[in-house]
């Protein structure tokens, strides 16, 4: 197997294990959490208070971002990779041993927070790292295909977090939450291991080592994105707001609004989830190879305007209460326009920096913009709507304009040529 196709694979599965925990962590957010860390508290304040704590993760992914992408561009981006896999899977097992609320009190959320900075600090730097090693073992002519394909292993790790929440969902509710949710979370300990075997195999980026030999070490990486290509970094970061709304309207915040205001069965947006991630594996990778083909940019444009239009359709089907209508609902944002978005933000962002400091600049433009919008949007979602009496409207109106301010920065990256090795004239350490 070519040095491509297994960095290809290894990228796409070791990205899947690591947010089968993250993911698992959002949905129990919606569904568990506020049970057992919460009870105290009553209606949407406590779904709220979860939320909060799902939020946190999102806060700590710009300084995982920052921290591990620096690393990644002074020692290579496979490394890393084995880091953050490690962080991510303890964390989550630490979340399924926590004791729950009415065993240590206020000690019980603290601990969940803890552990909940350790995952977001460990995403921060896995899907750049993960795009970045497949992209750059790809050639151009097909950088935009490869670099989107471990946003599929996103898609699968939801697909086992799903299955995981909808097992427990099978015992008896007071089983599910004394003891029965925390199965998933620590078998992340046993996929941690398998996600370390998977990604031994794989050479570094020979992008990554051109760099190196061409370069010299750049003191501070962020300083250096910034002051050198200060529009695609505020472009990069505008961009990524899109693919946040995208994804965690459709798969967190719409779980508890089917069930608290629309009335239906819990597994309906769960099992929609499900479905959606499952159609990831043909959109994602589809719309890599349309950036190839067209340009990334208007790909991008497709699913970010396509978001602005259609999230009032969204909210419409969700609506209805009809079990066919709210997967088709879920499908037009979850996957049409969001894996739009993903799968060309892959390939602009592994383009948008020099490799010496590529890394640095993906990850901490994209991370930022996930704090920004992803990690509050559900709990700005549940806000907007209490404040409305109950109406989605505001939350439709809210997901739209940043809809358009993805759009923006799209339009606005590349606004600046991507300056060649000979042309960087960054600082650096003189030794």
């Amino acid at each position: 197997m070519s040095d491509q196709k297994r960095s290809a694979i290894a990228s796409t599965v070791g990205t899947a294990l690591e947010w089968y925990d993250f993911a698992l962590y959002g949905m129990a957010s919606a569904l568990i959490f506020p049970h057992v860390f919460f009870p105290q508290m009553s209606g949407a304040y406590g779904i709220l208070a979860s939320f909060a704590t799902f939020g946190v993760g999102f806060f700590a992914r710009p300084f995982g971002g920052l921290i591990i992408g620096s690393l990644g561009d002074k020692f290579g981006r496979r490394g890393m990779l084995f880091f953050t896999l490690i962080l991510m899977a303890g964390s989550t097992t630490a979340i399924g041993l926590i004791p729950s609320y009415s065993s240590i009190g206020l000690f019980a959320p603290a601990l969940l927070v803890l552990c909940r900075l350790g995952q977001g600090f460990a995403a921060g730097g896995e899907y750049s790292g993960a795009v970045l090693l497949s992209a750059e073992h790809a050639g151009k002519e097909r950088r935009g295909l490869f670099a989107s394909i471990p946003g599929a292993g996103n898609a699968l790790g939801s697909i086992i977090a799903s299955l995981a929440i909808i097992a427990v969902q099978q015992l008896p509710k007071e089983d599910m939450i004394g003891w029965g949710w925390r199965i998933p979370f620590i078998a992340s300990f046993v996929i941690g291991i398998v996600g370390i075997w998977i990604r031994t195999g794989v050479a570094e980026s020979p992008e990554f080592e051109a760099s190196q030999a061409n370069s010299k070490e750049t003191r501070l990486p962020l300083f250096a994105v910034i002051r050198t290509m200060p529009f695609n970094f505020l472009g990069a970061f505008l961009l990524s707001i899109g693919p946040n709304v995208a994804s965690y309207l459709p798969s967190a915040f719409a779980l508890t609004y089917l069930v608290v205001n629309v009335g239906v069965d819990k597994e309906v947006g769960v099992m929609g989830v499900m479905i959606c991630n499952i159609i990831k594996f043909i959109t994602i990778p589809s719309a890599g190879a349309l950036s190839d083909k067209f340009g990334a940019k208007p790909v991008f444009l497709f699913g970010s305007l396509g978001l602005a239009a259609l999230i009032i359709p969204f909210f419409m089907l969700l609506n209805t209460g009809e079990q066919g209508y709210i997967w088709l609902g879920m499908f037009l944002i979850y996957c049409l326009c969001n894996d739009a978005m993903l799968g060309a933000q892959a390939a602009m962002l592994s383009e948008a920096f020099p490799a010496h400091i590529r890394y640095t600049g993906m990850a901490s433009s994209r991370e930022l913009a996930g704090a920004v919008a992803g990690g509050t949007l559900p709990f700005i979602a549940v806000a907007l709507q209490n404040s409305a009496g109950g109406s989605w409207i505001p939350v439709a109106i809210y997901a739209m304009v940043l809809g358009l301010v993805a759009a923006a920065g799209a339009i606005l990256l590349h606004a600046h040529r991507v300056a060649q090795p000979s042309e960087w004239n960054i600082p650096v350490r003189q030794d």
